[in-house]
């Protein structure tokens, strides 16, 4: 596929109907988290976990709800650039990764989306937020891997992003090649 040279910057955009769409996602989850609280259960559909349900659908998809509005609101306009320095995803870090700190790239998908997972040695440090710092442990300790990269809001597919991040990893990464491209599952890897 014919890309912008990898000896040049590029910028990603967000995606608004990208956004939107997920922010409306999220707000109907968290309805339908209220009317597993609140609903009227006379017949056997409640069952035991309708309640702790419903309010882990409000708390999960209304922190989803409360971060797309942030990033479709205040959030950068371009918030990927890929460059031969490195890569910056201001969405987790200002903190520009340079490309030989990356050991390993790998396709994780959970429930279809799909999102690379950036293995960066550990003597680069992150300049996150404590709420980033959070999911970057979550990140570390169930798919070994501190950076994720997902096209879930941004103006492009994940196919694009793919091929554009080993694009530039391979031309500026020192040598390093990835240990193939196995897609990883919430259950772990496949292929």
């Amino acid at each position: 596929m014919a890309y912008a040279s990898t000896s040049s910057t590029v910028r990603i955009g967000r995606s608004v109907t990208k956004l939107i769409a997920l922010v409306g996602g999220a707000l109907l989850a968290v309805l339908g988290g209220m009317w597993l609280i609140t609903g009227d259960f006379s017949d056997t559909r409640r069952g035991a976990l309708a309640e702790p349900t419903g309010w882990l659908c409000i708390v999960f998809f209304g922190l989803c709800a409360i971060i797309g509005f942030q990033r479709l609101t205040l959030g950068p306009r371009y918030p990927v650039t890929l460059s031969p320095d490195g890569m910056m995803d201001l969405r987790l870090s200002r903190t520009l990764v340079p490309w030989p700190s990356i050991s390993d790239i790998q396709t994780l998908t959970i429930a279809r989306t799909s999102m690379l997972c950036l293995v960066i040695d550990k003597g680069l440090k992150l300049e996150t937020s404590q709420f980033m710092r959070f999911w970057i442990t979550l990140n570390k300790r169930f798919y070994k891997s501190d950076f994720w990269l997902a096209s879930t809001d941004l103006d492009l597919n994940f196919e694009r992003l793919r091929d554009l991040v080993l694009a530039y990893w391979k031309a500026h990464g020192s040598d390093r090649t990835m240990t193939g491209d196995p897609t990883v599952t919430a259950t772990g890897v496949v292929g």
